[in-house]
């Protein structure tokens, strides 16, 4: 049985995992890129959530108009 290794670089730490099997370290590889491409729409889109929220608290205190705040929230929507 040949093994394989896989690396995972996260930017601030590398974890490698050893002795993976051959057949299995591509299937492997391809699974964890699908499952961290969600959890990064994840995080895009509760920051789309953020970002209304800190409009939504400028317009509640008047430092934005209504229509500033439309224009913003139509900006973040159509990204």
């Amino acid at each position: 049985m040949v093994f394989a290794e896989i690396r995972i670089d996260n930017g601030m730490k590398t974890t490698e995992i050893v002795n993976v099997n051959k057949h299995f370290a591509p299937i492997f590889v391809k699974k964890l890129k699908e499952v961290t491409s969600n959890n990064i729409k994840s995080v895009s889109e509760s920051s789309i959530a953020d970002e209304l929220l800190k409009y939504k608290e400028l317009l509640e205190s008047g430092l934005l108009t209504q229509y500033e705040f439309d224009e913003q929230k139509q900006k973040l929507l159509n990204k």
